[in-house]
């Protein structure tokens, strides 16, 4: 698997899919200083540019934790680039480097997860001996973040003949066939498993507060919503539990009225690995209030440790939040459905429970079990090289 960014995904999918394959990671480091992405952090200076083949590279550079999470499951490459420059000879140098490196080695796959223009660099130099597959995260832009260049890249790459492109929901497989006019038969759905990940690190409760709360994390950006979630917590009546927003990100309205309110706490900065854990699992539930979606780690994340989600009905986000089982879905954009919702479950623990419990079956023997899943990638890898040409 050759992986442009996604660590929390692609690490908890590698721990899971290494039980029954034999896999090689290698993960692209780009930047000077520091890579910073989900729950990866790694600091650059003075560390080698290009492939990084020996074991020793990665117990040196990364986490302790994340090196005892993957352990000898698995062969783990760094790919290191200066930068995430599209336009760079020097990286398009390094890659190519890599590649011819790679190919020397007989892989039967090789799957790319993550957004890179120089996916049709591996492709041409693997396409006449392997199969190859690509997880697209992304397959357009969310709304107030539109990329022309990376939408005309993202077709370009779905087309390539030999390449079979995965979506983590049914809506999204639907929606890349319509857009890039695929075949059908070229896109394949496959669920993300809860993110596993996180439980190599120990809970720390420095930023929870001492009353039942609610939360919202990850990145603060238009399209989920902050702003609709903000207001209907201020609607709710009655006694309410606090709101905890967690998570980088610039306002596009203004916060004044919220940052004055004492039961909204506002953490507007990165969550360490350890905090951001003991705010999931001190939280009553998680609320995903998206005004659209390609994918959401934040429920992969908050399943992880069986906390319902409050989500938007939009995109593919309920077939993997299923209404009255692992949470509750609600309008989109719709400040009252929310409210209406928290307020409900607020009022109603043993929902919660039942929930928490929903979650716990299904990540054992249901949909979202990395058994199930990973029974898929491999059927699907074998499917692939059965019919080869």
């Amino acid at each position: 698997m050759i992986a442009f960014g996604h660590p929390d995904n692609v690490l908890s999918l590698c721990a899971n899919l290494s039980q029954q394959v034999d896999l090689t990671l290698v993960f692209v480091l780009a930047g000077k200083e520091q890579y910073q992405e989900g729950i990866l952090q790694v600091q650059l200076q003075d560390q080698d540019y290009g492939l990084q083949e020996d074991p020793a590279y990665f117990q040196r550079t990364y986490p302790d934790s994340i090196v005892e999470f993957v352990g000898d499951n698995y062969r783990f490459l760094t790919l290191r680039l200066p930068s995430k420059k599209v336009r760079s000879l020097r990286n398009l140098r390094l890659f190519w480097s890599a590649i011819s490196k790679l190919k020397q080695e007989a892989f039967d796959v090789v799957h790319y997860n993550g957004f890179s223009p120089y996916i049709s660099l591996f492709y041409t130099r693997f396409k006449a001996r392997a199969a190859q597959f690509w997880t697209l995260h992304d397959y357009i832009n969310h709304s107030g973040e539109e990329n022309e260049r990376a939408l005309l890249i993202n077709r370009t790459i779905a087309k390539m003949k030999e390449l079979t492109v995965i979506q983590h929901y049914e809506y999204l497989r639907q929606q890349v066939i319509q857009t890039f006019h695929l075949a059908p038969a070229k896109v394949r759905t496959l669920l993300s498993g809860p993110l596993n990940v996180f439980h190599t690190f120990h809970p720390r409760y420095d930023l929870c507060p001492e009353e039942d709360f609610i939360l919202f994390f990850g990145r603060i950006k238009k399209y989920k919503g902050v702003d609709l979630l903000l207001e209907a917590h201020q609607r709710m009546n009655g006694s309410k539990p606090k709101l905890v927003v967690a998570g980088k990100g610039d306002w596009w309205f203004d916060p004044t009225p919220y940052e004055e309110d004492p039961d909204i706490l506002f953490h507007r900065t990165y969550i360490e690995n350890e905090s951001l854990i003991g705010l999931i699992q001190r939280a009553q539930f998680i609320v995903v209030p998206y005004r659209d979606a390609t994918h959401s780690a934040v429920i992969a994340t908050a399943y992880a440790f069986d906390k319902p989600v409050v989500a938007s009905d939009v995109d593919g986000l309920k077939e993997v939040v299923i209404d009255q089982q692992s949470g509750r879905l609600v309008q989109p954009s719709s400040v009252d459905s929310l409210k209406d919702v928290m307020e409900e479950l607020t009022q109603k623990p043993e929902l919660l429970a039942h929930y928490r419990r929903q979650i716990h079956r299904e990540k054992a023997e249901g949909k979202i079990a990395w058994t199930t899943i990973i029974d898929n990638y491999v059927a699907l890898y074998a499917e692939k090289l059965l019919h080869r040409p």
